[in-house]
């Protein structure tokens, strides 16, 4: 079991918990939230502000292409796996929550490229 279980597959799962943990949304919220309580007369929300949100943005974009090119490795691994018969249920359930995850990914990524 664990030599159908690469390195690759290890990293999936740690760029997953980093994307979870960088909390995008709560920055965004707190933007927000800032930002509507300001009047545009009275003061805007600090630049600090906004720089962080903007880093918290490139990380996320940054993981998001880590991600995709780790599951992309991951299943070029598993596929060779299957190709020599190594535990094959364990590989085809393997690779399909690889390739779903992949997918997600991918579609996040077009459609914040396609809304920018």
């Amino acid at each position: 079991m664990q030599s159908v279980i690469s390195v690759h597959h290890f990293q999936v799962a740690h760029c997953l918990k980093r994307c979870q943990l960088l909390n995008i949304q709560e920055a965004f919220r707190n933007f927000e939230k800032t930002s509507s309580q300001c009047n545009a007369f009275d003061y805007q929300p600090s630049r600090q502000m906004l720089e962080y949100v903007i880093v918290c943005v490139q990380g996320f974009i940054m993981l998001l292409k880590n991600l995709v090119n780790l599951c992309h490795e991951s299943a070029l691994h598993l596929k060779a796996k299957m190709e020599i018969g190594h535990f094959p249920s364990v590989v085809l359930i393997l690779f399909s929550v690889v390739s779903r995850i992949w997918y997600v990914f991918v579609a996040l990524c077009q459609s914040m490229y396609l809304e920018f």
